[in-house]
């Protein structure tokens, strides 16, 4: 997992937010209120909630207004094999680490992918996740 990971405050605009994954090359980040997870801002979350509602698309409209509120985690306890369940079972690439509230990294497919000892059950579960029921894979 990724521990040095990007992350947005609920009240940051939306620009900021977009600013920030265009320079860091991602497509989601955290979003926090001090110090607690709260949700996930994703660049489709931009595209769709705020930059296609009128209301919201203003310059500084906040992340809070178009971010995702429920947040698929877990615990850092967690093993490989059951981490990679959690995404397939959600549809999810990426799956954010948290204990107590505090965020403490990002699993993407890419890190279980780069992973060499990844079990052979943990393969098959990953390409699940990636092509999923219906043949194509999810954001």
């Amino acid at each position: 997992m990724s521990t040095d990971v990007l992350v947005c405050q609920r009240s940051d605009s939306c620009a900021e937010a977009a600013e920030r994954m265009l320079e860091g090359n991602v497509g989601m980040l955290p979003v926090l209120d001090g110090r607690n997870l709260v949700g996930v801002v994703t660049d489709r979350d931009l595209a769709l909630r705020h930059l296609a509602s009128e209301a919201r698309a203003t310059p500084h409209a906040e992340v809070g207004s178009c971010m995702t509120a429920k947040v698929v985690s877990v615990s850092s306890e967690v093993g490989l094999d059951d981490a990679v369940r959690t995404m397939r079972d959600h549809q999810i690439r990426r799956l954010l680490v948290v204990d107590d509230g505090t965020l403490q990294g990002v699993l993407t497919l890419d890190d279980v992918f780069v992973e060499s000892g990844v079990s052979s059950e943990a393969r098959r579960v990953v390409q699940e996740a990636l092509v999923g029921s219906r043949g194509s894979a999810r954001p």
